[in-house]
């Protein structure tokens, strides 16, 4: 008999993460259609802007996608290892994101930390209470996580969240 009820795993879902890549592509064809359009009484400034507009979107989108690939590879890869590390207990000091968003949610299990929100990009855990997430105060909880270390999103991101119904 099982005591924990799986609400999320992301071993089992694909890379969702691409979305945040749209805009910079969207806005990275906006000036590549500035840069390639004819003159037809336009200054080279306008050019200028789309050429350097275009190479920074496509800079944004490289980082982007490396950011978001690499954290979802090393879920995977990690997972796939079991290199995941687990903690299992009472969900304390929860701290609920706003709804409007401008904050992360913030709890831990034990003396392990999580923070994560709704707009913020990531292959783990981040459904926010306020957004129709399950995680209250008090809740007993068993979580697989990666420590992940990367430049841009370090933390613990939240691989596997099961709950004790």
């Amino acid at each position: 008999m099982h005591d924990y009820v799986t609400y999320f795993d992301a071993t089992h879902e694909g890379w969702h993460t691409w979305p945040p890549l749209l805009i910079p592509l969207l806005l990275a064809a906006l000036f590549a259609w500035m840069f390639l359009k004819p003159f037809s009484g336009r200054r080279k400034s306008s050019k200028l802007m789309g050429g350097l507009g275009f190479v920074f979107c496509m800079m944004m989108t490289a980082l982007v996608f490396y950011t978001q690939y690499n954290e979802y590879i090393s879920i995977q890869t990690a997972a796939a290892a079991n290199g995941l590390k687990t903690v299992e207990g009472t969900v304390e000091h929860f701290i609920p994101m706003p709804y409007n968003g401008h904050a992360q949610e913030h709890f831990c299990v034990k003396d392990v930390c999580f923070a994560y929100s709704d707009f913020s990009a990531s292959s783990g855990f981040s459904r926010t209470a306020s957004h129709g997430g399950p995680i209250h105060e008090g809740l007993q909880v068993r979580i697989s996580y990666l420590a992940y270390d990367a430049p841009i999103n370090a933390g613990n991101i939240i691989v596997r969240l099961e709950i004790r119904p």
